[in-house]
């Protein structure tokens, strides 16, 4: 098992790295006018995205973080609801998730519908 949790490691550094990398490039946020109305829209909605887009790699940098850190503590891949092993298809699909998959599901439909475009899968 400690052989699988170094290659979970490497994956959530190096991811990591991405996302730090992907939030440097802050200035697609820029304000920027048009005298076209829809030139103006498509800026806005272009700025909109990015938001967006920052807010969630920010979150999931968050989510890798911990992740490397329950590595650290020697509670990474257990269920933080349920306390039962994430089973190892799921932690390679998502190294930095907290829950197996029946607590999040739960977790999920619990939640209010997000309001942007996009939904972090922890």
């Amino acid at each position: 098992m400690k052989n699988t949790f170094k290659k979970y490691d490497e994956a959530l550094r190096t991811k990591s790295v991405e996302l730090a990398q992907s939030l440097q490039h802050r200035g697609v946020i820029a304000v920027e006018s048009s005298a076209e109305n829809l030139e103006t829209v498509m800026l806005a909605v272009e700025r909109d995205l990015a938001v967006e887009s920052l807010d969630r790699n920010t979150q999931l940098l968050r989510e890798v973080g911990a992740a490397l850190e329950r590595l650290s503590s020697g509670t990474f891949g257990v269920c933080e609801r349920c306390e039962c092993e994430i089973p190892e298809k799921r932690l390679g699909a998502v190294p930095w998730t907290r829950y197996c998959i029946h607590c999040q599901e739960a977790a999920e439909r619990m939640r209010p519908p997000s309001a942007g475009f996009f939904r972090l899968a922890a």
